[in-house]
């Protein structure tokens, strides 16, 4: 009887430690914003981290496709235009401005250039923003 109990408790913990392992992967996965391209297979992080988050007018994702030199610096920056939500010049323009500003880990065994789909969260401005 002692057996069982002690049994049963061990199993449901081990099936609640694996519960949160498995939701915490599934939202690491989910909220990454690195979509897509070599630098993401190889694993290449960020020199200084970012949420890729832009707080502007409108809300939705853009997508744009990067390059990254060896010295972590971005050299390029175009839009997916057919994943994306429709943008102003303007706010065009600001997200080319943060991607550009982005900085990668630097290394000489990285290739010359890495690329990467990265996808930029609009999320509209808070009312006293706007004041």
């Amino acid at each position: 009887m002692l057996f069982e109990i002690v049994s049963s408790k061990k199993i449901l913990t081990m099936k609640t430690t694996f519960l949160i392992l498995t939701f915490w992967t599934i939202s690491l996965v989910s909220f990454s914003q690195l979509v897509d391209g070599e630098l993401v297979k190889e694993g290449r992080k960020l020199a200084v981290p970012s949420d890729f988050t832009m707080y502007e007018s409108t809300s939705g994702d853009v997508f744009y496709r990067i390059a990254v030199d060896r010295t972590g610096k971005v050299t390029s920056a175009k839009l997916i235009g057919d994943k994306s939500v429709k943008v102003s010049i303007p706010l065009d323009v600001r997200i080319y401005n943060y991607l550009m500003d982005l900085k990668f880990e630097p290394g000489n065994h990285f290739p010359k250039f890495h690329d990467c789909e990265v996808k930029i969260t609009l999320k509209p401005k808070s009312a006293s923003d706007l004041k």
